[in-house]
């Protein structure tokens, strides 16, 4: 099982040091969550062990190899912590049973690199008024530029030399 980071606002575990705490903070003594004994997994600092990691609110207070009091713990051996993934070959889910089985297996953020729409700004603003339990992102895709485009039949002779190639043998045209 994995936990991800992102979920608490990208704080980095890797680059705190042992009970670093976030600027306003409480010691961490005095912290209110703590995922104990985590297996923590940071690409970009390289850290790859187990830690304390003390949580306040939405954010990662302290990550540390020593121990921390809370008020509630989560005996999290077994289970990585790690930032969240990235799911580039999926369009963001539209229920929530997708969406929640995507978080479950880490992935925070979800970009549509199939197929597009032309309109970008209006595919956002449905994104944003359905709700996201994910970033995401999306591409054009050429499907749909060439239906905006015009172009029904992709065999059609006018299409190939439109793209580039020539349309008897597929070699580039001048």
């Amino acid at each position: 099982t994995i936990i991800s980071w992102s979920l608490y606002h990208g704080r980095t575990p890797g680059k705190q040091s042992a009970h670093a705490a976030l600027p306003g903070a409480t010691q961490p003594s005095q912290l209110p969550d703590q995922l104990a004994l985590a297996h923590v997994i940071d690409p970009e600092t390289g850290l790859d062990a187990v830690r304390n990691i003390g949580i306040r609110g939405d954010l990662i207070a302290a990550v540390t190899v020593e121990s921390l009091e809370a008020v509630t713990v989560i005996d999290a051996r077994g289970l990585v912590v790690a930032p969240g993934f990235i799911d580039i070959l999926a369009a963001p889910p539209r229920q929530d049973e997708g969406a929640v089985f995507k978080i479950f297996d880490g992935v925070t953020t979800v970009v549509s690199m199939h197929g597009g729409p032309v309109d970008a700004e209006e595919w956002y603003e449905q994104r944003a008024q359905s709700g996201s339990y994910h970033h995401y992102g999306t591409t054009v895709g050429h499907g749909a530029l060439r239906s905006a485009a015009g172009v029904t039949d992709p065999y059609a002779p006018g299409y190939t030399r439109a793209t580039g190639f020539d349309d008897r043998d597929g070699a580039a045209s001048s």
